[in-house]
């Protein structure tokens, strides 16, 4: 606990078998809660954290490969069950720093609603690959112009949310893959919940992003423009869908939306498998 609370931190991993047995080695003392959601890896990822030790891990399979939001959907609703009253992610790949984690929990304590982490604000700033930082802001840039949320670093997913926050924004829905963290940013601004920024140390320790630089410009413009569509801002979708074909973005790279779950097993510290009803019918996964 930290200054009484009940801290849980979701761990959404796939094909983290290099790194996720030191992510949960550093997870600090004051968390209750580890929540790890393998997305169907392909390698030990849950071997490796099953075997780890730890009396608060929680273990979570997806059957198929749903997505990092899809991911952090199942975490949060574990969380909720749990009587978490601040929940953290904590990416299974190393490159949040677990030292950021109490200081984003603290704000959160502090302003309530939702914590984003901001790597651009951190005076390691400069660690950054160039690519990873200009485009951040572009796509930060749009993603502000579709929301009221002043972020500039709208990709981190170092983060921290309240528990009332968290069922409000689970009830409404997450989008499953990469673009969540803009997702999640309009749905809060439909909500009405505050978002904050705290700095974050960038790490990158020899890991390779899923996204190279020639895909992340089509992804991502394809990416807000469907996001623009759900969130009804008919306008802004044509805008930015103007702009990425004058750019020379030619069409999506391929399906953003994972399919639902057909079963997910859940693993407590004792090495016990639970499935639970609701937990496997993808509802939060939209």
């Amino acid at each position: 606990m930290l200054h009484g609370q009940v801290i849980a931190v979701v761990v959404p991993a796939h094909d983290e078998a290099a790194h996720i047995g030191a992510v949960i080695a550093s997870m600090p003392a004051f968390v209750d809660h580890i929540l790890v959601v393998d997305d169907a890896s392909a390698d030990a990822t849950a071997e490796i954290a099953g075997a780890c030790g730890d009396a608060r891990i929680r273990l979570t399979r997806h059957a198929a490969n749903l997505g990092p939001g899809a991911a952090i959907a199942t975490g949060y609703r574990q969380a909720l069950m749990l009587g978490a009253d601040y929940i953290a992610v904590m990416a299974g790949d190393g490159q949040m720093d677990p030292d950021d984690l109490r200081p984003l929990v603290e704000t959160a304590i502090a302003r309530g609603g939702y914590v984003k982490g901001n790597r651009f604000l951190h005076p390691r700033a400069r660690d950054m690959p160039l690519w990873r930082k200009l485009g951040g802001m572009a796509v930060g840039g749009v993603t502000t112009m579709m929301t009221r949320q002043a972020v500039s670093d709208t990709q981190c997913g170092y983060t921290v949310i309240d528990g009332p926050s968290c069922q409000r924004l689970i009830t409404h829905g997450i989008w499953s893959g990469y673009g969540y963290p803009n997702d999640i940013l309009m749905t809060l601004d439909e909500l009405g919940i505050p978002v904050s920024e705290a700095p974050v140390r960038p790490v990158f320790a020899g890991q390779k992003s899923g996204i190279t630089p020639a895909r992340a410009g089509p992804l991502f413009a394809w990416t807000l423009v469907r996001l623009a569509l759900r969130h009804g801002k008919l306008f802004l979708a044509i805008g930015v869908l103007a702009f990425w074909t004058a750019c020379g973005v030619k069409g999506p790279p391929r399906p953003v939306f994972a399919p639902r779950p057909p079963g997910a097993e859940t693993v407590s510290a004792s090495g016990n498998a639970v499935t639970r009803p609701g937990e496997t019918t993808g509802e939060d996964h939209k």
